[in-house]
């Protein structure tokens, strides 16, 4: 009994084994898959996982470091962009794997080194924006070109491109947005002298110096010459090359960049004087005009300029004004004026008065000329289809203006002169010349006819539309002119 119950035993144990061995043997096994990295510049970074197999389902760990100078510009998962959840400055990106799974990296260069090729730096100096050899990317970057004295730069390139003239234009710098890897090249050389002179110069007439003076001048350094002439001599003309220079001195002297070889010369002539004159009516201009000369004396040298000054005085204008026996009243008007006279012989200026208009007709082209005098003028717009103003003022400005050739004291202190401006018609649309007159006033005018405007000075300081019936208020308006 004892021995079948062991046998019994050990055959259920070998059956439980066998079923054990049976059942862990069907077990299916667990799926495995890799991590493959696409090629990548291993200069610019590291791309690494942390297994080389991994189990479906299992988390990836890819760590993706950019080298200084570089960050991440593309990190795709299976062709599939997951830049938006990655940080351009690497890190570690996680992802479960459920297949063999690709990984591609792209990097890109965050600083940009400047470099600037070996030169001779007893003839100049080559220097970047604050001394730096690193920018980041699109940064501005100003090279300065320094040519020592005695030296200039021939050549200048920005990664073999010449910008040698855009140098020059803006006066030693480049500046540029670094977009690569740069290198600029700076060639130096001996700069060429100029050289300046003098020739044919009469010492004892007068003198022509250099400052600074010497045998060599470099491109565009800067000079003095200084012309004198000696007493009983006068400067006729200055040469520098081909170029006259004479109307350049200031004080007797021109500075100037030397930019070629220049010779000078410079002619002086004996000094010759001339006499310049002022004459007028009869009674003496003093009584019609205050004339003057912008340098008074009783002689005067060669090309000597002086400026006749004229303002005539109450109750006269300028008729006309000659020197020499030519009329200079195109720039000149009735009430005088300045005119510049070179003196090259002897001058006499002739003035001639006439007493002025109190009563004028003007038209467009006299009317600017007529208004233009000191004290006051009354300009009447008027038309003969207006009865107001031919029967009623008209007389008014006849009697204002024979008193004032009267003497009367009120009509001579009120001193006006009546510009008369005859339209005609009263509608606004009147195209004639005349009218275009009155439109200039048109701000003070309701479309009344007479049209009366009082000015002084060449300010508007009245206006009057319609007439006064009496004769005194008219004056009293005159005194006190007011807008009405």
């Amino acid at each position: 009994m004892k021995k079948t119950s062991f046998a019994k035993l050990v055959s259920i144990l070998l059956v439980a084994c066998l079923f054990t061995l049976m059942f862990v043997g069907c077990q299916p096994q667990a799926e495995t898959f890799s991590v493959t990295i696409g090629s990548y510049a291993s200069s610019n970074g590291t791309v690494s996982t942390d297994k080389e197999a991994y189990t479906s389902g299992e988390t990836v760990n890819l760590t993706v470091t950019p080298k200084r100078c570089f960050e991440v510009s593309e990190l795709k998962i299976n062709g599939q962009s997951v830049m938006d959840d990655f940080d351009v400055n690497g890190g570690v990106y996680q992802f479960v794997i459920t297949k063999d799974s690709t990984v591609d990296v792209s990097f890109r260069r965050v600083k940009w080194t400047l470099t600037i090729s070996d030169y001779d730096t007893n003839k100049g100096s080559v220097t970047a924006t604050d001394g730096q050899t690193e920018f980041l990317r699109g940064a501005s970057v100003t090279i300065t070109v320094t040519a020592f004295e005695g030296n200039k730069y021939t050549n200048v390139t920005v990664n073999e491109n010449d910008v040698t003239s855009e140098v020059r234009a803006n006066s030693g710098t480049y500046t540029f947005n670094i977009t690569q890897n740069t290198v600029v090249s700076v060639q130096f050389a001996v700069e060429d002298k100029w050289s300046l002179s003098t020739s044919g110069i009469d010492n004892v007439q007068g003198t022509v110096t250099l400052a600074p003076f010497k045998f060599g001048y470099n491109k565009n350094e800067q000079v003095t010459i200084t012309v004198a002439a000696n007493e009983g001599y006068v400067l006729d003309r200055v040469m520098l090359g081909e170029t006259d220079i004479t109307d350049l001195l200031v004080d007797g002297a021109y500075t100037f960049n030397i930019d070629n070889d220049y010779v000078i010369t410079a002619d002086f002539t004996p000094t010759v004087t001339y006499t310049l004159s002022v004459s007028g009516d009869a009674d003496g201009q003093e009584k019609y005009a205050d004339v003057t000369l912008s340098n008074d004396k009783s002689e005067y040298g060669t090309n000597e300029k002086v400026t006749l000054t004229i303002d005539t005085a109450m109750g006269y204008e300028l008729s006309d004004a000659t020197v020499n026996g030519t009329s200079i009243m195109s720039s000149l008007r009735k009430r005088g004026g300045s005119y510049i006279i070179t003196m090259t012989e002897n001058i006499n200026v002739v003035l001639e008065f006439v007493q002025e208009q109190m009563l004028v007709n003007a038209t467009v082209a006299t009317f600017d000329s007529e208004i233009d005098r000191k004290g006051k003028v009354l300009l009447d717009f008027w038309g003969d289809w207006c009865t107001v103003c031919t029967g009623t003022l008209a007389p008014m400005l006849e009697q204002l203006v024979g008193e004032y050739y009267a003497g009367d004291a009120t009509a001579v202190q009120l001193n006006v002169k009546v510009v008369k401006v005859r339209v005609s018609g009263s509608s606004q649309s009147d195209t004639t010349a005349e009218y275009s007159i009155l439109r200039r006033y048109s701000s003070y005018h309701n479309g009344t006819f007479p049209f009366l405007i009082l000015i002084e000075d060449g300010q508007v300081i009245g206006s009057l539309n319609g007439a006064y019936n009496d004769y005194s208020n008219f004056i009293g308006w005159l005194r006190s002119p007011n807008f009405t």
